[in-house]
């Protein structure tokens, strides 16, 4: 594995041997989250309210797998 900086970026080169491809996705998903959230301000309270939000919407959409 090799990371580099480059003016403002990191570039990671990972040989695809050492990688499983849904372990990558699931890390790139990760970075991306974090890109999106750094330039979000919010209080805890609007922070709480989102995840119940989703995870109200999850239950709504998913339930019917959890219930049969």
């Amino acid at each position: 594995m090799e990371i580099l900086q480059q003016d403002d970026q990191y570039i990671i080169k990972i040989p695809v041997a050492d990688v499983d491809a849904r372990v990558l996705d699931k890390l790139l998903r990760q970075i991306r989250l974090q890109s999106m959230l750094a330039g979000r301000q919010g209080t805890d309270e609007q922070a709480a309210a989102l995840a119940q939000d989703v995870n109200s919407d999850w239950w709504i959409k998913n339930k019917q797998r959890f219930l049969q």
